[in-house]
Order: C-alpha cells, then structure tokens, then sequence
C-alpha cells in the first residue's frame, strides 16, 4: 500500500515537472528580408532570411532556404509580420498549414513604401508550418530591418 502511494506521488510530481518544463520553455524569433525585394509575385513566400535572433528553434536553416517556419513546440504562440511594400494594392497574408490564418491591409502606396503590420495570437501543434505570402499582386518589399517577421511561443 505505501509502495502504491508513493508510485503515485511520483507519478504525480514526474507529471508536475514535466508541465513546469514545458510552460518555461523558450521559442522566439525575429528575422527581417535582408535587401530590397522588387516584383515578388503574387503567391510566393517571403524569406526573411536574415535572422537577428532566435532561441528553441533547431530548423533556422530550413526557415532561411523556405520562408516557412515549422513549429517544434506545441503551445500558444504570437506571431507578427510588418512589411514595408510600394505597389499599389499589394498585400500579404500569415499562412497556417496552407490556409490563410488573417491578411493585411491593402496598400495604395501610389509608389510610395507604406508599412503594413498584423499580429495573431494563435495554438500551433508540432509540425505545423506558418509563413507569410504575397496576395492580389506583385510586390515589392522594403528589406533591411524594414520587413520583419517575429515568433513567439507565450506558453
């Protein structure tokens, strides 16, 4: 009987631990398209490339090459995208697993860079993808520290 009650105790502080390791957990990233991106199509994804900081994230590498982010840990999550764009109704979208998750606002920049920002609060699972992608028309993208795209896993 005590041999049960202690299993359990165990059991119970093994599980306890586990859920403070996960709430503690670390995922965070900011990352910028590194130089001036003229024409990008309607539908393609934005690489930003240039990532300033990270931390909990194994697949960078991936990220840079693909533009898409692949999420590692569970949980809730904000993310945010700001680009500086000068065509005329241009407008992105944040993707999730292949659907549009919430869009920009449309710029009429009339060839003037206008900044366009959207931030979502949103419950990813292990492997899901979120990237940010052109829509309606081609763009062209401000880079270096104009158009940046952050991650954060807020537990």
């Amino acid at each position: 009987m005590v041999r049960a009650v202690e299993s359990s105790a165990k059991g119970s502080d093994d599980l306890l631990q586990r859920q403070i390791n996960k709430s503690v957990e670390k995922v965070a990233m900011t990352a910028f398209v590194p130089v001036d991106t003229p024409g990008l199509g309607v539908g393609s994804v934005v690489k930003f490339s240039d990532v300033k900081f990270s931390v909990g994230i194994g697949t960078l590498s991936s990220f840079k090459n693909t533009g898409k982010f692949v999420c590692e840990k569970s949980g809730l999550y904000i993310v945010s995208a700001s680009m500086d764009m000068n065509y005329d109704n241009s407008e992105f979208h944040i993707y999730v697993n292949g659907k549009i998750f919430t869009k920009s606002s449309k710029h009429n920049s009339y060839n003037y860079w206008r900044s366009t920002s959207v931030s979502v609060a949103i419950e990813l699972k292990t492997n899901d993808n979120v990237w940010v992608q052109i829509s309606d028309v081609s763009a062209n993208v401000h880079g270096d520290l104009h158009s940046c795209f952050t991650i954060i896993k807020i537990h």
